[in-house]
Formats: structure tokens, C-alpha cells, sequence
């Protein structure tokens, strides 16, 4: 220890840096917070109602969303419309192609 100064070691600093106690304390709250609003009874039930209204009224006039057919009845219907435009297009186009052979 006689290579350090007295200084360095941790318990003579509070000696020579003075000691100030542990950090402790009440934080306040920071000024922008929202400030809670007290409401009576009677505005709390009149807001309620006002908001059964408006979603009464909403979903009085909201229109069901359609919907399609499921995809694989479209696949199906298309694959079949396919097989039967080939086979009834088939015999009409040998004779097209039969034209150009040599």
C-alpha cells in the first residue's frame, strides 16, 4: 500500500471528498401529464347512453360484407371450363392444323 496514495483507497474517500448519505428523495411528477378529470354520475351515464347511440345507430346502418364463392370452387370451375373448351375446340382445330401439314 505504500506505492497508492491515502486518497485512493475507498474507504478514506469519504474523508476527503465529504459524504453526502445516500441519494434518496421524492421524485415529482413531471407537469405533462394528462390531469384526471372527476366526473359526476349523471355526466357518466348521460356519455354512456350518448355512446349506445352512436353504436346503435352504426351498426343500423352497416351493410353486410358480400361474400364470393371459396377458392377452390373457382379453381375447380375454371379447370373444369378449361377441359371442356379443349375438348370442344379440339376436333375444329385438327382440321385448322391438318391444312398445314405437309
Amino acid at each position: 500500500m505504500e506505492g497508492k496514495l491515502q486518497v485512493e483507497n475507498p474507504l478514506n474517500k469519504p474523508m476527503h471528498y465529504g459524504n453526502d448519505g445516500p441519494r434518496v428523495g421524492v421524485v415529482p411528477t413531471p407537469g405533462y401529464l394528462p390531469m384526471p378529470k372527476i366526473y359526476s354520475g349523471s355526466d357518466c351515464l348521460n356519455q354512456y347512453n350518448q355512446m349506445q347511440k352512436d353504436l346503435y345507430i352504426s351498426q343500423r346502418t352497416a351493410r353486410p360484407k358480400k361474400k364470393g364463392a371459396p377458392k377452390i370452387i373457382k379453381i375447380l370451375f375454371g379447370a373444369f371450363a378449361a377441359y371442356i373448351l379443349c375438348a370442344l375446340a379440339k376436333p375444329s382445330l385438327t382440321k385448322f392444323f391438318g391444312k398445314f401439314k405437309r
